[in-house]
């Protein structure tokens, strides 16, 4: 189940990269004013502010693809069916932007409640009440927290070639532009992003980008049907964007109770299986398979093809530091 919810995650984040590239408070909000009556034979704007939607998008993804500030609130309602079973799934998540600084939480799915901040090179997370903090690069923090590097995540824009239809239609006292995107491009994405993962988009992209009749962003709404690992899956997410350009500065939690590392206690039998291709790099504070063994056991386990290239004398392939009595055997 996480491993979906993991896959789903990373469509969404994709998916926002490419919301946040889609439209400008300010710019928009002159074009609203300006907004043609004509109409194309399908009752869509052919044109607002004198613009194509194409132009229009253009435009304001060229501005907010650069925003370092705003705060989005999404809720991603999921349907699987896996070997024949049918389950369903709400998810909420809060995520805020300000500079390099950043938060995260996710509620609604049990055994998978999350709540992250990442402030000023150091990254705290809270998974399912435990509380973690360590030291990262924001190089660091890109691949091990979001799956790709800061620079992958500033051209994740949707290429021309990608766009299916592109239209401006208007909603009460709204406008959206509603575009459709390749299925088949956009799996080549997540591919990438979820390497190793099999994983493919069984239709097109639905995008749809609200505006205010004052031109603010209002929310994006996307759908889209996939299969992961031969499950189907139906993801419909609709995020709010507030603030955008305004958020309040990201501060470090303030509880004294998040500690550098979390101490593995219990007993680990391998019962004589491998691990392949164990990697740990960067500056922990210890490193291993298990960072810190605590009057714990690991014991009837090999490694092929390790790499432990850390800079801390606390290392190991199975064991980082063994510490309260704890005991390693068996290991290769």
């Amino acid at each position: 189940m996480k491993k979906f919810l993991s896959i789903i995650m990373c469509v969404v984040l994709i998916a926002s990269c490419f919301m946040l590239g889609a439209c400008d408070e300010e710019e928009v909000a002159e074009d609203i004013k300006k907004i043609l009556d004509e109409t194309d034979e399908n009752g869509n704007l052919k044109t607002l502010g004198g613009k194509t939607p194409k132009e229009l998008y253009d435009e304001a993804s060229a501005i907010l693809s650069n925003a370092t500030n705003f705060t989005q609130e999404a809720v991603q309602d999921i349907s699987m069916v896996i070997n024949g079973e049918s389950m369903a799934i709400k998810q909420n998540v809060l995520s805020k932007v300000d500079g390099d600084n950043s938060y995260i939480k996710s509620s609604g799915v049990e055994g998978s409640e999350m709540e992250g901040f990442y402030v000023d090179g150091v990254v705290y997370a809270k998974m399912n009440g435990v509380k973690n903090k360590a030291s990262l690069s924001k190089a660091e923090y890109y691949e091990k927290f979001l799956g790709t590097t800061e620079e992958e995540s500033k051209i994740l824009d949707i290429p021309e070639s990608w766009f299916k239809d592109i239209v401006i239609k208007k909603d009460g006292d709204e406008y959206y532009i509603h575009f459709v995107v390749s299925g088949e491009e956009y799996s080549k994405l997540i591919g990438k992003a979820a390497a190793g993962i099999d994983v493919s988009l069984a239709t097109d992209v639905n995008y749809k980008v609200y505006l205010t009749k004052e031109g603010k962003l209002s929310k994006v709404i996307v759908e889209v049907e996939m299969e992961i690992e031969g499950a189907k899956v139906k993801l419909y997410s609709e995020s709010k964007f507030y603030d955008v350009g305004t958020t309040a500065p990201i501060t470090a939690p303030a509880d004294a109770t998040w500690t550098a590392k979390t101490n593995f206690k219990g007993t680990f039998n391998g019962d004589g299986f491998s691990v392949i291709g164990l990697t740990v790099t960067g500056s922990p504070d210890t490193a291993g398979l298990f960072g810190v063994v605590d009057g714990g056991t690991v014991k009837g386990v090999s490694f092929e093809k390790a790499t432990i290239n850390v800079s801390t004398k606390n290392a190991g392939t199975a064991v980082g530091l063994l510490t309260g009595g704890g005991t390693v055997s068996e290991v290769n």
